[in-house]
């Protein structure tokens, strides 16, 4: 038999061997305590809907997740957008759905700067190892 255990599941077996009638028996008696851990890892890309932007234009940035090429939801998002000076201008966090994406928008803000952006991303849920990433887009 196959059973499907779920973390700090337990499972208890007990074999009683009679013979003859007689009440003396011998027993069996298994306790197994499951420890599941997740096969896979969180595959993370980030990317944004364009390479280059200008002043006040929205930045679109699209988080997905996966695990063995199938959408991967409840992992939380957490990251920052860094710019050419290398100050935090934004952060963003949530938790991906069922389709395992969520999106973040930035207004490019005028009084930053021209030039290259740095998104630091990271992905955690409990059972699997988190996952980092780093995109870039161009302020012109």
């Amino acid at each position: 038999n196959t059973k499907q255990y779920t973390n700090g599941d337990s499972y208890h077996a007990y074999t009683y061997k009679y013979a003859n009638g007689d009440r003396n028996h011998t027993s069996t008696y298994t306790n197994i305590k499951a420890t599941v851990v997740p096969g896979g890892t969180i595959a993370l890309s980030v990317t944004t809907d364009k390479a280059v932007y200008s002043n006040n234009q929205t930045v679109y940035i699209t988080v997905v997740t996966n695990d063995n090429n199938a959408p991967l939801g409840g992992v939380t998002i957490s990251g920052q957008i860094i710019s050419p000076s290398n100050k935090t201008v934004a952060s963003f966090s949530g938790t991906t759905g069922s389709t395992g994406q969520l999106t973040f928008t930035y207004r490019v803000k005028r009084n930053v700067g021209t030039g290259l952006y740095t998104i630091n991303t990271t992905a955690t849920k409990q059972g699997f190892p988190a996952a980092t990433i780093t995109t870039h887009f161009t302020v012109q």
